[in-house]
């Protein structure tokens, strides 16, 4: 005689169509259908958006450069040309 209480499997919620290989199955429902297309849509809007904010805050710091003390180099270089310049 087994002891102990038969545990009873939790309700799982109804999931979005099944993806197979990276694809997923086009839902039957054409309002839910254009729902995704709206959503895929303003999603790739969304990160077009980011992307630029970010190009133009990195752009704005000047040029990135992994190599700091080269970077510092060139501009002591840069600095000596407009000093020379201006005299």
């Amino acid at each position: 005689m087994a002891q102990g209480v038969v545990k009873q499997k939790a309700a799982t919620a109804k999931k979005s169509p099944v993806k197979r290989r990276g694809v997923a199955i086009a839902p039957k429902k054409a309002q839910i259908a254009k729902q995704r297309a709206l959503t895929k849509k303003l999603t790739g809007v969304q990160i077009q958006k980011t992307e630029k904010l970010l190009a133009a805050k990195a752009g704005a710091v000047g040029k990135l450069t992994i190599m700091k003390p080269v970077a510092q180099e060139a501009k002591r270089e840069k600095d000596k040309d407009v000093k020379k310049k201006s005299k």
